[in-house]
Protein backbone atom coordinates (compact mmCIF):
# COMPACT_ATOMS: atom_id res chain seq x y z
CA UNK A 1 0.00 0.00 0.00
CA UNK A 2 2.96 2.00 1.00
CA UNK A 3 4.86 1.44 -2.16
CA UNK A 4 1.47 2.09 -4.56
CA UNK A 5 0.85 5.52 -2.45
CA UNK A 6 4.91 6.20 -3.42
CA UNK A 7 4.26 5.55 -7.09
CA UNK A 8 1.37 7.63 -7.12
CA UNK A 9 2.77 10.79 -5.90
CA UNK A 10 6.09 10.09 -7.87
CA UNK A 11 3.70 9.81 -10.93
CA UNK A 12 2.07 13.04 -10.12
CA UNK A 13 5.29 14.95 -9.45
CA UNK A 14 6.23 13.82 -12.90
CA UNK A 15 3.43 14.96 -14.45
CA UNK A 16 3.56 18.32 -12.39
CA UNK A 17 6.96 19.08 -13.53
CA UNK A 18 6.17 18.23 -17.28
CA UNK A 19 3.63 20.53 -16.88
CA UNK A 20 5.84 22.69 -15.77
CA UNK A 21 8.21 22.56 -18.37
CA UNK A 22 5.98 22.66 -21.05
CA UNK A 23 4.63 25.81 -19.82
CA UNK A 24 7.72 27.58 -19.38
CA UNK A 25 8.88 26.03 -22.93
CA UNK A 26 5.16 27.96 -24.17
CA UNK A 27 6.31 30.94 -22.40
CA UNK A 28 9.94 31.14 -23.85
CA UNK A 29 8.20 29.96 -27.47
CA UNK A 30 5.77 32.88 -27.23
CA UNK A 31 8.63 35.11 -25.90
CA UNK A 32 10.30 34.59 -29.04
CA UNK A 33 7.53 34.89 -31.18
CA UNK A 34 6.37 37.80 -29.79
CA UNK A 35 9.63 39.62 -29.98
CA UNK A 36 9.54 38.91 -33.75
CA UNK A 37 6.39 39.97 -34.78
CA UNK A 38 7.17 43.39 -32.19
CA UNK A 39 10.37 44.09 -34.51
CA UNK A 40 8.90 43.34 -38.03
CA UNK A 41 5.58 45.54 -37.31
CA UNK A 42 7.65 48.33 -36.10
CA UNK A 43 10.22 48.03 -38.75
CA UNK A 44 6.99 47.93 -41.71
CA UNK A 45 5.05 50.97 -39.92
CA UNK A 46 7.47 53.29 -38.61
CA UNK A 47 10.64 55.26 -39.63
CA UNK A 48 12.25 53.39 -37.36
CA UNK A 49 14.97 50.92 -37.34
CA UNK A 50 14.25 48.67 -34.17
CA UNK A 51 16.52 46.33 -32.10
CA UNK A 52 15.06 44.75 -29.33
CA UNK A 53 17.77 42.14 -27.28
CA UNK A 54 15.60 40.03 -25.15
CA UNK A 55 11.76 39.82 -24.84
CA UNK A 56 10.22 37.61 -21.62
CA UNK A 57 6.18 36.71 -21.48
CA UNK A 58 5.09 35.83 -18.30
CA UNK A 59 1.63 35.00 -17.13
CA UNK A 60 0.67 38.43 -16.08
CA UNK A 61 3.87 40.57 -17.17
CA UNK A 62 5.73 41.52 -20.50
CA UNK A 63 9.29 42.75 -20.56
CA UNK A 64 11.93 44.35 -23.22
CA UNK A 65 15.74 44.92 -22.53
CA UNK A 66 17.38 46.97 -24.79
CA UNK A 67 15.14 48.54 -26.73
CA UNK A 68 15.95 50.67 -29.32
CA UNK A 69 14.32 52.69 -31.66
CA UNK A 70 16.37 54.48 -34.31
CA UNK A 71 15.73 56.69 -37.76
CA UNK A 72 16.64 55.12 -40.29
CA UNK A 73 17.32 57.89 -42.64
CA UNK A 74 20.16 60.05 -40.97
CA UNK A 75 19.37 63.81 -39.21
CA UNK A 76 20.39 65.76 -41.78
CA UNK A 77 18.51 63.87 -44.74
CA UNK A 78 15.85 62.90 -42.14
CA UNK A 79 15.20 66.66 -42.68
CA UNK A 80 15.88 67.51 -46.20
CA UNK A 81 13.06 65.23 -47.18
CA UNK A 82 10.66 66.44 -44.44
CA UNK A 83 11.27 69.87 -45.58
CA UNK A 84 9.99 71.51 -42.64
CA UNK A 85 10.56 71.37 -38.92
CA UNK A 86 10.02 68.13 -37.40
CA UNK A 87 12.09 66.30 -34.18
CA UNK A 88 14.10 63.64 -34.81
CA UNK A 89 14.08 61.29 -32.36
CA UNK A 90 16.57 58.21 -30.84
CA UNK A 91 15.27 56.46 -27.74
CA UNK A 92 16.97 54.06 -25.77
CA UNK A 93 15.28 52.01 -22.94
CA UNK A 94 17.38 49.76 -21.09
CA UNK A 95 14.94 47.46 -19.57
CA UNK A 96 10.64 48.08 -19.84
CA UNK A 97 8.46 46.24 -17.95
CA UNK A 98 4.78 45.66 -18.02
CA UNK A 99 3.14 44.48 -14.64
CA UNK A 100 -0.41 43.30 -14.09
CA UNK A 101 -1.72 42.13 -17.95
CA UNK A 102 -4.73 40.51 -18.31
CA UNK A 103 -4.00 38.20 -21.56
CA UNK A 104 -7.27 37.54 -22.00
CA UNK A 105 -8.63 40.60 -22.43
CA UNK A 106 -5.59 41.33 -25.01
CA UNK A 107 -6.11 38.26 -27.22
CA UNK A 108 -10.16 37.67 -27.16
CA UNK A 109 -11.38 40.94 -26.59
CA UNK A 110 -8.27 43.43 -27.91
CA UNK A 111 -8.42 45.73 -24.64
CA UNK A 112 -5.22 46.29 -23.22
CA UNK A 113 -5.18 46.77 -19.20
CA UNK A 114 -2.34 47.09 -17.20
CA UNK A 115 -1.30 47.81 -13.78
CA UNK A 116 1.68 49.18 -14.04
CA UNK A 117 4.59 50.41 -16.75
CA UNK A 118 8.79 50.91 -15.67
CA UNK A 119 11.13 51.84 -17.77
CA UNK A 120 14.64 51.44 -16.53
CA UNK A 121 17.19 53.93 -17.86
CA UNK A 122 15.66 55.75 -20.73
CA UNK A 123 17.69 57.64 -23.12
CA UNK A 124 15.86 60.20 -25.74
CA UNK A 125 17.75 62.15 -27.56
CA UNK A 126 15.94 65.27 -30.22
CA UNK A 127 17.47 67.11 -32.53
CA UNK A 128 15.32 69.70 -34.56
CA UNK A 129 16.18 71.88 -37.20
CA UNK A 130 15.21 75.53 -36.85
CA UNK A 131 16.43 76.89 -40.40
CA UNK A 132 13.47 75.23 -42.45
CA UNK A 133 9.80 76.31 -42.40
CA UNK A 134 7.23 75.49 -39.53
CA UNK A 135 5.48 72.84 -40.68
CA UNK A 136 1.62 74.06 -39.68
CA UNK A 137 0.69 70.32 -38.76
CA UNK A 138 -2.21 70.33 -35.94
CA UNK A 139 -0.28 69.07 -32.72
CA UNK A 140 -3.08 67.60 -30.65
CA UNK A 141 -2.81 68.01 -26.71
CA UNK A 142 -2.79 64.42 -24.26
CA UNK A 143 -6.61 64.52 -23.59
CA UNK A 144 -7.74 64.66 -27.09
CA UNK A 145 -4.66 62.62 -28.49
CA UNK A 146 -5.79 59.82 -26.23
CA UNK A 147 -9.45 59.85 -26.88
CA UNK A 148 -8.68 59.23 -30.54
CA UNK A 149 -6.49 56.35 -30.27
CA UNK A 150 -8.72 53.41 -31.75
CA UNK A 151 -8.23 50.81 -29.44
CA UNK A 152 -9.05 50.64 -25.52
CA UNK A 153 -6.46 50.44 -23.04
CA UNK A 154 -5.25 51.43 -19.58
CA UNK A 155 -2.20 51.83 -17.58
CA UNK A 156 -2.68 52.72 -14.00
CA UNK A 157 0.96 54.06 -13.73
CA UNK A 158 3.57 54.29 -16.11
CA UNK A 159 7.23 55.05 -14.32
CA UNK A 160 10.72 56.47 -15.97
CA UNK A 161 13.50 55.98 -13.55
CA UNK A 162 16.88 57.58 -14.07
CA UNK A 163 16.57 58.97 -17.76
CA UNK A 164 17.59 61.08 -19.78
CA UNK A 165 16.45 63.82 -22.54
CA UNK A 166 18.81 65.67 -24.79
CA UNK A 167 17.36 68.20 -27.15
CA UNK A 168 19.18 69.91 -29.94
CA UNK A 169 18.56 72.65 -31.93
CA UNK A 170 19.71 73.90 -35.07
CA UNK A 171 19.30 77.74 -35.94
CA UNK A 172 20.06 80.02 -38.59
CA UNK A 173 23.53 81.23 -37.60
CA UNK A 174 26.18 79.47 -38.36
CA UNK A 175 27.19 78.81 -34.54
CA UNK A 176 27.67 75.39 -32.37
CA UNK A 177 24.07 74.00 -32.32
CA UNK A 178 22.36 74.61 -28.62
CA UNK A 179 21.79 71.83 -26.53
CA UNK A 180 19.72 71.52 -23.16
CA UNK A 181 20.46 68.08 -21.34
CA UNK A 182 17.98 66.56 -18.46
CA UNK A 183 19.60 63.97 -16.39
CA UNK A 184 18.31 62.05 -13.49
CA UNK A 185 14.36 62.10 -15.10
CA UNK A 186 12.14 60.34 -12.62
CA UNK A 187 8.78 60.59 -13.87
CA UNK A 188 5.13 59.15 -13.14
CA UNK A 189 2.18 59.45 -15.34
CA UNK A 190 -1.48 57.93 -13.31
CA UNK A 191 -3.25 56.80 -15.15
CA UNK A 192 -2.82 56.81 -18.64
CA UNK A 193 -6.04 55.79 -20.74
CA UNK A 194 -7.61 55.86 -24.32
CA UNK A 195 -10.94 53.96 -22.14
CA UNK A 196 -13.75 56.28 -21.91
CA UNK A 197 -15.41 53.92 -18.91
CA UNK A 198 -12.07 53.58 -17.12
CA UNK A 199 -11.52 57.71 -17.83
CA UNK A 200 -15.24 58.48 -16.10
CA UNK A 201 -13.81 56.01 -12.84
CA UNK A 202 -10.45 57.73 -13.81
CA UNK A 203 -10.78 61.61 -14.84
CA UNK A 204 -7.86 62.82 -14.10
CA UNK A 205 -3.92 62.23 -15.15
CA UNK A 206 -1.64 63.29 -12.62
CA UNK A 207 1.86 63.68 -14.05
CA UNK A 208 4.94 64.59 -12.00
CA UNK A 209 8.07 64.87 -13.37
CA UNK A 210 11.62 65.84 -11.69
CA UNK A 211 14.59 66.19 -13.27
CA UNK A 212 18.43 67.74 -13.13
CA UNK A 213 19.31 70.88 -15.99
CA UNK A 214 22.61 70.43 -17.04
CA UNK A 215 23.21 68.19 -14.21
CA UNK A 216 23.09 70.81 -11.28
CA UNK A 217 19.90 72.87 -11.80
CA UNK A 218 16.63 71.23 -9.94
CA UNK A 219 13.39 71.19 -11.50
CA UNK A 220 10.30 69.75 -10.03
CA UNK A 221 6.74 69.66 -12.27
CA UNK A 222 3.35 68.63 -11.84
CA UNK A 223 0.36 68.15 -14.01
CA UNK A 224 -3.16 67.34 -13.71
CA UNK A 225 -4.75 66.51 -17.08
CA UNK A 226 -8.52 65.66 -17.55
CA UNK A 227 -8.97 63.10 -19.12
CA UNK A 228 -12.76 63.70 -20.78
CA UNK A 229 -12.08 67.39 -21.29
CA UNK A 230 -13.49 68.41 -24.72
CA UNK A 231 -11.04 70.88 -24.31
CA UNK A 232 -7.80 69.60 -23.26
CA UNK A 233 -8.21 71.27 -19.74
CA UNK A 234 -5.12 70.70 -17.58
CA UNK A 235 -3.23 72.34 -14.77
CA UNK A 236 0.84 72.87 -14.62
CA UNK A 237 2.98 73.76 -12.05
CA UNK A 238 6.42 73.58 -10.54
CA UNK A 239 9.85 75.33 -9.37
CA UNK A 240 13.37 75.60 -10.23
CA UNK A 241 15.73 75.65 -7.14
CA UNK A 242 19.11 78.11 -6.40
CA UNK A 243 21.61 78.36 -9.78
CA UNK A 244 24.62 80.24 -10.80
CA UNK A 245 23.23 82.07 -13.65
CA UNK A 246 26.58 81.54 -15.66
CA UNK A 247 25.50 77.61 -16.19
CA UNK A 248 22.77 78.53 -18.33
CA UNK A 249 25.33 80.35 -21.17
CA UNK A 250 25.99 76.71 -22.55
CA UNK A 251 22.76 76.74 -24.23
CA UNK A 252 22.05 80.56 -24.50
CA UNK A 253 25.53 81.55 -26.18
CA UNK A 254 24.98 79.49 -29.27
CA UNK A 255 21.36 81.11 -29.99
CA UNK A 256 22.47 84.80 -29.02
CA UNK A 257 24.74 87.27 -28.67
CA UNK A 258 24.72 87.18 -25.07
CA UNK A 259 27.34 86.07 -22.50
CA UNK A 260 26.12 85.88 -18.89
CA UNK A 261 29.14 86.72 -16.61
CA UNK A 262 27.69 86.37 -13.15
CA UNK A 263 24.29 86.55 -11.05
CA UNK A 264 22.02 84.31 -9.28
CA UNK A 265 18.51 82.32 -9.85
CA UNK A 266 17.47 82.32 -6.10
CA UNK A 267 14.52 80.19 -7.24
CA UNK A 268 11.37 80.08 -9.73
CA UNK A 269 7.59 79.14 -8.50
CA UNK A 270 4.51 78.72 -10.62
CA UNK A 271 1.14 77.77 -11.66
CA UNK A 272 -1.70 78.15 -14.29
CA UNK A 273 -4.74 76.58 -15.61
CA UNK A 274 -4.52 75.80 -19.17
CA UNK A 275 -6.71 74.43 -22.12
CA UNK A 276 -6.69 73.44 -26.17
CA UNK A 277 -6.00 77.57 -26.35
CA UNK A 278 -4.35 79.57 -23.70
CA UNK A 279 -2.86 79.51 -20.43
CA UNK A 280 -2.94 81.83 -17.56
CA UNK A 281 -1.57 81.90 -14.31
CA UNK A 282 1.17 83.39 -11.72
CA UNK A 283 4.92 83.05 -11.78
CA UNK A 284 7.21 84.16 -8.64
CA UNK A 285 11.22 84.45 -9.85
CA UNK A 286 13.45 85.72 -7.25
CA UNK A 287 17.00 86.69 -8.92
CA UNK A 288 20.05 89.10 -7.90
CA UNK A 289 22.87 90.70 -9.07
CA UNK A 290 23.02 89.29 -12.71
CA UNK A 291 25.78 90.54 -15.18
CA UNK A 292 26.08 90.24 -19.13
CA UNK A 293 27.87 90.66 -21.94
CA UNK A 294 26.31 91.86 -25.09
CA UNK A 295 28.76 90.23 -27.41
CA UNK A 296 29.96 91.77 -30.63
CA UNK A 297 27.40 91.50 -33.89
CA UNK A 298 30.69 90.72 -35.57
CA UNK A 299 31.30 87.53 -33.92
CA UNK A 300 30.99 84.19 -35.31
CA UNK A 301 28.46 81.94 -34.58
CA UNK A 302 26.00 84.53 -33.49
CA UNK A 303 23.09 86.99 -34.45
CA UNK A 304 21.59 89.09 -32.95
CA UNK A 305 18.03 88.36 -34.25
CA UNK A 306 18.33 85.42 -32.39
CA UNK A 307 17.55 85.66 -28.55
CA UNK A 308 16.50 82.93 -26.27
CA UNK A 309 14.85 82.72 -22.91
CA UNK A 310 17.21 84.59 -20.71
CA UNK A 311 18.96 86.99 -23.97
CA UNK A 312 14.97 87.69 -23.52
CA UNK A 313 15.07 88.77 -19.93
CA UNK A 314 18.59 89.85 -19.49
CA UNK A 315 19.73 92.20 -22.32
CA UNK A 316 21.35 95.18 -20.93
CA UNK A 317 24.09 97.90 -21.60
CA UNK A 318 27.66 96.13 -21.87
CA UNK A 319 28.56 95.08 -17.97
CA UNK A 320 25.46 96.48 -17.04
CA UNK A 321 24.38 94.83 -13.21
CA UNK A 322 20.18 93.83 -13.05
CA UNK A 323 19.39 93.85 -8.99
CA UNK A 324 16.11 92.27 -9.29
CA UNK A 325 13.62 92.68 -5.93
CA UNK A 326 12.70 89.84 -4.22
CA UNK A 327 8.87 88.23 -4.37
CA UNK A 328 8.83 89.48 -7.75
CA UNK A 329 5.24 88.23 -9.41
CA UNK A 330 5.00 87.61 -12.86
CA UNK A 331 1.59 86.76 -15.12
CA UNK A 332 1.54 83.68 -16.68
CA UNK A 333 -0.28 84.48 -20.24
CA UNK A 334 -0.01 82.59 -23.36
CA UNK A 335 -1.80 81.43 -26.53
CA UNK A 336 -0.62 78.09 -27.84
CA UNK A 337 0.73 77.45 -30.94
CA UNK A 338 -1.66 74.66 -32.79
CA UNK A 339 1.40 73.07 -34.42
CA UNK A 340 3.53 72.55 -31.23
CA UNK A 341 2.93 70.01 -28.63
CA UNK A 342 2.07 70.14 -24.55
CA UNK A 343 6.24 70.49 -24.14
CA UNK A 344 6.31 73.40 -26.23
CA UNK A 345 3.44 75.03 -24.46
CA UNK A 346 4.43 74.24 -21.77
CA UNK A 347 7.87 76.21 -21.83
CA UNK A 348 6.29 79.20 -23.03
CA UNK A 349 3.83 79.49 -20.87
CA UNK A 350 6.31 79.81 -17.84
CA UNK A 351 8.58 81.88 -20.38
CA UNK A 352 5.95 84.46 -20.62
CA UNK A 353 5.48 84.60 -16.63
CA UNK A 354 9.13 84.74 -16.51
CA UNK A 355 9.58 88.05 -19.17
CA UNK A 356 6.64 89.46 -16.91
CA UNK A 357 8.47 89.19 -14.33
CA UNK A 358 11.45 91.06 -15.25
CA UNK A 359 9.46 93.45 -17.82
CA UNK A 360 9.08 95.73 -14.30
CA UNK A 361 12.62 97.04 -14.64
CA UNK A 362 13.38 99.86 -17.18
CA UNK A 363 15.28 98.65 -20.00
CA UNK A 364 17.41 100.35 -22.99
CA UNK A 365 15.48 99.56 -25.54
CA UNK A 366 18.71 100.04 -28.38
CA UNK A 367 19.75 96.58 -26.63
CA UNK A 368 15.91 94.92 -26.61
CA UNK A 369 15.52 92.31 -29.63
CA UNK A 370 12.85 92.82 -31.80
Amino acid sequence: MNFEFSKGLKIIFIAGGLIIVLIACSFTFFSLWAKKKVVAYLQEHTEFNVHIESVSIGLHTAEMSWLELTPKLDKEKYQQINGHQQDWVVSKIEHLKFYGIDWYEVMFNKKAEVDKLTLIHPHFYIYRDNTLPDSNIYKALPATLLQSVPFPFSIKSVVFWQGKVEYEKKEENSGPHAKIVFTNLRATLSPITSDSLFAVANPVMDVTIQADLLDSIKIKLESKIKLLSSNDEFTFKGSVQSFNASILNEFVTPLSNVHIKSGYINSIHFSMNADENIAIGKLDMDYHDLKVNILSEETPGKKSGLKTLLANLFMRDEDKDVKQQKDSIGEIRFERRKDRFIFNYWWNAVRSGILSTVSKIPVDTDTVPK
